[in-house]
């Protein structure tokens, strides 16, 4: 979504309304925002939503899409722990490596 582009919030009722009368009635956009003036819906949002409803055949959120940001909260001390066993391991696996390709045991 660009910058600086506000969607309006359909609710649950409204996107099955919508997505009944786009796909059966075959509405247009334009002809659903004028049937409806009463719910202030605007032509740009409506096409966002009905671009999602022609790519994934649903309205829905994606699932994890409301996961609020402490759940994927940075742990550096964590993090880092694991580069450093990785790069460990890796240093073993390679030396290894080298000297049974070169004959070279210490």
């Amino acid at each position: 979504m660009a910058e600086g582009y506000l969607v309006m919030v359909f609710s649950e009722e409204d996107k099955i309304l919508i997505k009944n009368l786009y796909v059966y009635e075959r509405y247009s956009a334009r002809q659903i925002v004028d049937d409806f003036p009463d719910k202030g819906w605007k032509l740009k949002s409506f096409n966002y939503l009905l671009k999602k409803l022609r790519e994934t055949d649903s309205t829905d959120r994606k699932p994890g899409s409301g996961t609020p940001c402490t759940e994927h909260a940075f742990e550096p001390e964590a993090d880092i722990l694991n580069i450093c066993c990785n790069v460990f391991v890796l240093h073993c696996l390679l030396t290894v490596i080298f000297q049974f390709c070169y004959g070279v045991f210490r």
